[in-house]
């Protein structure tokens, strides 16, 4: 993951990209990089952009259930499927705010339905409200094949 690219990613704005545009390359070049070359659990996710919008101001991950990621009952862990809500939900709080430093400061998770082995998952982000120093962000995890919700979280950042 390239997080830098969102320190004054306004700045590295494209001649003539539009808004949208311009979002959907942040977040590509941010998550350039195979689980190969991992520096922490963030690359070893292997995130892929699915959706985002600048107007509607959310952004939709896409993760693939692999092995380590299970529990003992071979469904994905509880502290996985947290963390990918906070990593999405972070990196639209990045985005928004123009800032690598953005940190989680309360994270709720409800838990509804488990997720097998070898799913995909979609994780929608939202951003809710934002003010000078403090964002409110939900997300919500989707099975890919089912569209069925297995998590409804959500988190402060600052």
């Amino acid at each position: 993951m390239n997080y830098s690219i969102f320190n004054d990613c306004q700045a590295n704005r494209l001649q003539g990209e539009t808004d949208q545009g311009h979002m959907e390359r942040i977040f590509t070049e941010c998550m350039m990089g195979t689980p190969e070359d991992s520096k922490g659990i963030n690359d070893m996710l292997a995130a892929k952009l699915a959706d985002c919008s600048v107007k509607e101001r959310f952004l939709v991950l896409e993760y693939e259930v692999k092995d380590w990621m299970l529990n003992p009952a071979h469904m994905l862990h509880g502290g996985i499927m947290s963390t990918c809500c906070d990593m999405t939900m972070g990196m639209l709080a990045r985005y928004l705010t123009q800032s690598q430093r953005c940190v989680t400061v309360n994270l709720n998770v409800n838990f509804l339905l488990g997720v097998d082995a070898g799913r995909t998952i979609l994780v929608k982000a939202k951003a809710e409200k934002q003010g000078k120093r403090v964002q409110f962000l939900s997300a919500q995890i989707f099975d890919k094949e089912t569209g069925r919700q297995a998590v409804d979280c959500t988190a402060v950042f600052m």
